[in-house]
């Protein structure tokens, strides 16, 4: 398991409390983010006692995301799928200003763009 550190703000919900995790380190496992354990007491302290139970996944004891979790902020999962694919910043600022005039689609994450970028766009 590669760890990783959030480098940018990242931000996340727990239980309606806005957080950053910059600074924070992670890992990505079975489409699933999780803080590393290291991490947990800080994230813990950072918190609270109560959203942090709340937090934590009973089965693994670990603090984990989805990939709808980080839809406004910086996405850890898009930027795996960039190396993954070797799509550049470049290009999905192009991709982005491709699209930006259509009627179909004004809002576009980076995943989407992604998603555009491997399997094309439909405008359907």
């Amino acid at each position: 398991m590669k760890t990783q550190t959030f480098n940018k703000d990242t931000i996340v919900f727990f239980d309606r409390t806005e957080f950053n995790l910059k600074g924070y380190e992670y890992f990505l496992e079975d489409n699933s983010c999780y803080i590393s354990e290291r991490f947990l007491p800080k994230l813990e302290h950072d918190i609270g006692t109560e959203l942090f139970n709340d937090a934590v996944a009973n089965s693994s004891k670990l603090v984990e995301f989805s990939q709808d979790d980080f839809q406004e902020t910086f996405n850890p999962f898009v930027s795996q799928l960039m190396v993954k694919h070797g799509i550049t910043t470049e290009e999905l600022k192009q991709e982005y200003a491709d699209r930006y005039y259509s009627e179909y689609l004004t809002e576009a994450t980076e995943a989407q763009l992604i998603d555009y970028i491997l399997n094309g766009f439909n405008e359907e």
